[in-house]
């Protein structure tokens, strides 16, 4: 049995000076479902369009299994035709004229599967995506929701051993997109292939993925399981950008021993002199008044969430979110107090990497 899924090993893409992926190195088992998380333009569809076939690699290479589909350095490169690869793009693309059923039967036939095979193989995956019902139906006649089922059974149909997932579920409304993202999982369990789904939406790759990478500028931040980029970020822009609410980050000086923001202290420097000192949003708490280790803010906003309050409060320019049992009473603009805790979570060096990381309960 093979041990590795997908492999890119120092994958690069360049667009003359501009390199859109800069040496990604990423593994993942086969049947693993992989999170490329990050902002537009760090480099995560071009990825997928790599994996795709649709883009070659100017440097390192790519592997599903043991075969090398694309080597920037070899010049292999082998046909998207040829790669046993599905892509489920953000739009649904279906053909307008075709009934779903012959929609889904279309790359099968393309593949010159026999008549009875395919007859088979669409009614597999319209049981398996819930549409037995709309089989004759054309996709005007569709939701939104209804024609991306119609889209993923399409890309199941020729039983692909890779599953690529260009943010499918953007066009979605929210109750839609949740109900969709386990829908997903449950398709990709069902089908036993790798894959690979690219978003922007931390929330959508901390839940479905079993391994995340969260990208910026071109490269990869940082991967591993969901759970430990949330315990153990080892960078200050995976900490600010993976979790609901991220975590805070104060730009601290060291003063006599003590690391110090603005008037507040914040407790024994390690010895970095403008470390970034990072605190949970549960882990910081409203204060009555002034007091040590309290801040000046400004109220901003509150957001009830799973039976917390999510409070948002502005330092100068700086959002600063703090996790409460209670919805405060206090108006957009109000002045008030938030207290940290006696150390952070978390320091990180002007190099950005993670010096010291504390031990700190997560949120229930």
């Amino acid at each position: 049995m093979e041990s590795v899924g997908i492999a890119l090993r120092g994958l690069e893409k360049r667009f003359g000076e501009v390199a859109a992926v800069a040496g990604v190195h990423i593994e993942v088992p086969p049947g693993a479902f992989l999170a490329l998380l990050g902002p537009s333009g760090c480099g995560k569809t071009t990825i997928l369009r790599m994996l795709a076939g649709l883009e070659d690699p100017t440097g390192g290479e790519i592997a599903f299994g043991e075969r090398v589909v694309a080597s920037g350095q070899r010049g292999t490169v082998v046909p998207p035709g040829e790669r046993n690869v599905g892509l489920v793009f953000q739009s649904y693309a279906l053909w307008p004229h075709m009934r779903v059923k012959d929609n889904i039967a279309w790359p099968l036939k393309v593949q010159k599967w026999d008549s009875a095979t395919i007859a088979r193989r669409v009614q597999e995956v319209l049981a398996l995506l819930s549409i037995d019902h709309l089989a004759d139906r054309y996709p005007h006649q569709l939701s939104g929701g209804q024609q991306q089922r119609v889209a993923i059974a399409r890309t199941l149909a020729p039983r692909p051993r890779v599953l690529l997932f260009d943010e499918p579920l953007s066009n979605l409304d929210a109750k839609l997109r949740a109900e969709m993202r386990t829908e997903l999982l449950r398709v990709h369990r069902a089908s036993g292939a790798t894959s690979v789904y690219v978003t922007h939406d931390q929330v959508e790759a901390m839940t479905m993925a079993s391994h995340v990478a969260v990208m910026r500028n071109g490269q990869v931040e940082q991967f591993g399981a969901p759970g430990d980029l949330l315990r153990i970020p080892s960078t200050p822009f995976v900490a600010t950008f993976v979790g609901t609410p991220p975590a805070n980050l104060v730009a601290a000086q060291q003063v006599n021993g003590r690391y110090c923001y603005k008037s507040v202290d914040l407790g024994e420097s390690n010895g970095v002199q403008s470390p970034l000192l990072m605190y949970r949003p549960e882990q910081l708490r409203l204060a009555n008044g002034p007091g040590p280790r309290c801040l000046s803010v400004e109220f901003a906003e509150a957001t009830p969430v799973a039976g917390r309050v999510i409070v948002t409060v502005w330092d100068e320019r700086q959002r600063i979110n703090i996790v409460t049992d209670q919805l405060p009473s206090y108006r957009l603009g109000d002045s008030l107090y938030i207290e940290f805790p006696a150390q952070p979570d978390a320091i990180f060096g002007q190099d950005e990497q993670t010096l010291a990381m504390g031990i700190v309960p997560t949120l229930a």
